[in-house]
């Protein structure tokens, strides 16, 4: 896990570009949401909340 969660942060560039590639959607979870304070890993119950709202609307928008 050294050097993780600098390269955890790197996650969205990558996947944004391999949806790009595909032509796939993508909606980048660590602009919504962040970790627990307690782990630094999970999230807590209302970041779960702001993400499925977050979702919906990333998929609402997508069936316009």
């Amino acid at each position: 896990m050294e050097g993780g969660y600098e390269k955890s942060k790197k996650f969205a560039f990558y996947y944004q570009m391999i949806a790009n590639q595909f032509g796939c959607h993508f909606l980048d979870a660590g602009e919504i949401i962040k970790s627990s304070d307690i782990d630094g890993l999970h999230f807590d119950k209302s970041e779960h909340l702001k993400l499925g709202k977050a979702v919906a609307k990333k998929v609402k928008d997508i069936f316009k």
